[in-house]
């Protein structure tokens, strides 16, 4: 006669049958007094995460705010509905932008300027005025933010 082979330790369980902890209870199932501290965790987390976004999305860090009217203090700028004609080998890279300076602000400042289209380094990129129905160039830019912008003083 053969001996019966030993039963093993722990059984695995069926494969659906539902998880049980020690006690008897099923994994999923809190009794009365004991507090839901998994969901305690996972809506403070949310909670957290909220304020996280809220902070970088709300100005004064805002990472949504990519340029635009927001000039600085004591500075407004407005982007030109239409650009006047442009002299002859000249292309325009952006917007035309009328600037107002509080008359408190006096010296040199430095300009940054989104580009329409993206700047190559190297570009020989250069800032404009528009007056009295005549261009003149204001100076050399220097291709920035991965060739999304141009900057110069």
């Amino acid at each position: 006669m053969r001996e019966s082979e030993p039963e093993p330790i722990r059984r695995d369980p069926d494969p659906f049958a539902p998880l049980e902890d020690e006690r008897g209870r099923l994994a999923y199932e809190f009794e009365d007094d004991e507090p839901a501290h998994g969901l305690l965790r996972i809506l403070g987390v949310i909670a957290v995460l909220g304020v996280v976004i809220a902070i970088l999305v709300l100005p004064p860090i805002s990472l949504l705010n990519r340029g635009g009217d927001d000039a600085g203090a004591g500075i407004t700028t407005s982007a030109r509905n239409e650009l006047p004609p442009l002299p002859a080998g000249l292309v325009a890279r952006s917007e035309l932008y009328d600037i107002a300076v509080d008359e408190a602000i006096a010296g040199p400042a430095t300009l940054t300027v989104r580009l329409g289209d993206r700047a190559e380094e190297g570009e020989h990129l250069s800032f404009y005025s528009f007056a009295d129905g005549e261009w003149s160039r204001l100076g050399v830019v220097s291709v920035i933010d991965d060739g999304r912008a141009a900057q110069g003083e």
